[in-house]
C-alpha cells in the first residue's frame, strides 16, 4: 500500500514541477510532460490493470489543471496505458533504447491525438507550427525518459528483483 501511494506521490510532485518549474524554463518553446514520461515509464513495467488506473488518475490530474476539457486527457492515457503495458509486458526487453523509442512514439500519438480532438470536437486551428512543436515535445519527453526510466526502476528494484540494472538493459 504505501509503495502504491509513493507512486501516486511522485505523480503529483511531477504535476507540481511541470505546471510551476518548467513553464518558466522551455526547451526551444516546449514544456516537458513530466506527466507523460512517468507515466509511460509506469506502464511499461507494471500489469495492464494497474497502468490502466494509473493512466486514468494521471488523465485527470492534467485535466484538473488545464481546467477544460475534463477527461480527454484521462480517456487519452487509459487507452496508452493498456495498450503500452499490454506491449511491455508481451515484448519488453528491458533496453533504454526502447523506452527512448517508446517514448518518442507514445508522445507523438498522444500529441497527434490531442491536436486532431481539439480540430475536431474545438474547432481549434491546426497549422504546420503545431506539428513541429510536437515534434520537439517529443524530441524533449523521450530525452527526460531516460532519466526518468533510470530513477523509476531504481525506486522500484527494492521490491521487484527483475527489474535490477545489468549491462544489457542500457543498449
Amino acid at each position: 500500500m504505501v509503495k502504491i501511494i509513493k507512486e501516486y506521490l511522485y505523480l503529483f510532485v511531477l504535476l507540481v514541477l511541470q505546471t510551476t518549474f518548467f513553464t518558466r524554463i522551455k526547451i526551444f518553446g516546449v514544456i516537458p510532460n513530466l506527466v507523460l514520461v512517468f507515466s509511460v515509464c509506469f506502464f511499461s513495467v507494471n500489469k495492464v490493470p494497474h497502468s490502466a488506473f494509473f493512466g486514468v488518475v494521471a488523465g485527470l490530474m492534467l485535466d484538473w489543471i488545464v481546467g477544460d476539457k475534463t477527461g480527454l486527457n484521462a480517456i487519452i492515457f487509459l487507452y496508452l496505458g493498456v495498450f503500452v503495458s499490454f506491449v511491455s509486458n508481451r515484448f519488453f526487453y528491458k533496453r533504454l533504447v526502447y523506452i527512448f523509442i517508446l517514448t518518442f512514439l507514445i508522445s507523438a500519438v498522444y500529441n497527434a491525438l490531442f491536436l486532431t480532438l481539439n480540430f475536431y470536437i474545438w474547432g481549434k486551428y491546426i497549422n504546420l507550427k503545431s506539428f513541429i512543436k510536437v515534434f520537439l515535445q517529443c524530441v524533449s519527453d523521450a530525452i527526460f525518459s531516460i532519466a526518468g526510466y533510470f530513477l523509476y526502476v531504481k525506486t522500484k528494484k527494492a521490491l521487484n528483483s527483475a527489474l535490477s540494472f545489468k549491462k544489457e538493459v542500457i543498449f
